[in-house]
């Protein structure tokens, strides 16, 4: 079932971002009016659960929001994908770290799930550190996840997390220039040694902390179903 209010916002969204694409193509990132016009659409909300502000739409939903930001700009599509699926992640964390990241009205975040980074367990959490490639919208999102390998004593059974970092937390290197969805600001990130807490730390596929019909779908599954939207439309 689509909800045809929010595909109207998303329209108005639209409608905005059009005239941008120039300035989105020079600027090789979401400038922040179009930046703006999904946060005030409810755009980057819309998987996150509504007892933190979201919208807890349906996926076919979001597959037509997608689509509607693509016509108007391909990379503003793509950067819409990768933050409205992100919003999922909500759903796999501690209710008070969900609350705290996701029921700002302006909460955006993205991220990169390759364990490209190292994970030592310490008391209370993890020290990670390592440099992760194309994280699309990585400089209007506040939170940015990275999937890492947990260091063990045992190499042949490799373990695998996410962890969520605040913005401040890391270092964008200046590495996405490109001809292909230029704007979407796909450039590389890295920490060197950053505590990260146990609270913040997840694994995926896992059950859902919220339970919900939509959070029971494969999480990689509604990330593909968006990946292929925006890349095709």
């Amino acid at each position: 079932m689509i909800d045809a209010s929010i595909v109207e916002r998303a329209e108005q969204a639209a409608r905005v971002i059009a005239p941008l694409a120039p300035q989105i193509e020079q600027g090789r990132r979401l400038p922040e009016e179009a930046v703006a016009a999904l946060v005030e659409a409810g755009i980057f909300k819309l998987l996150v659960p509504r007892e933190y502000g979201g919208a807890q739409t349906t996926v076919p939903t979001v597959l037509t929001v997608i689509e509607a930001i693509a016509r108007a700009d391909g990379s503003a599509g793509w950067c819409t994908m990768i933050s409205a699926t992100s919003g999922l992640m909500s759903a796999f964390l501690p209710p008070d770290v969900a609350r705290e990241i996701y029921a700002p009205a302006d909460a955006i975040t993205g991220g990169v799930f390759a364990p490209m980074g190292r994970g030592a367990p310490v008391d209370g959490g993890l020290r990670v550190r390592g440099r992760w490639p194309f994280c699309s919208g990585c400089q209007h999102s506040q939170w940015i996840l990275g999937g890492v390998v947990l260091e063990s004593q045992d190499p042949t059974r490799p373990e695998l997390r996410s962890v969520l970092f605040r913005r401040d937390e890391l270092e964008i290197h200046d590495t996405w220039d490109t001809s292909g969805l230029r704007g979407t600001g796909s450039h590389d990130y890295s920490v060197a040694d950053v505590f990260v807490p146990a609270a913040r730390v997840f694994s995926l596929p896992a059950a859902p902390v919220h339970d919900a019909p939509l959070y029971r779908q494969p999480f990689f599954g509604t990330l593909a179903a968006g990946t292929n939207t925006s890349a095709t439309e």
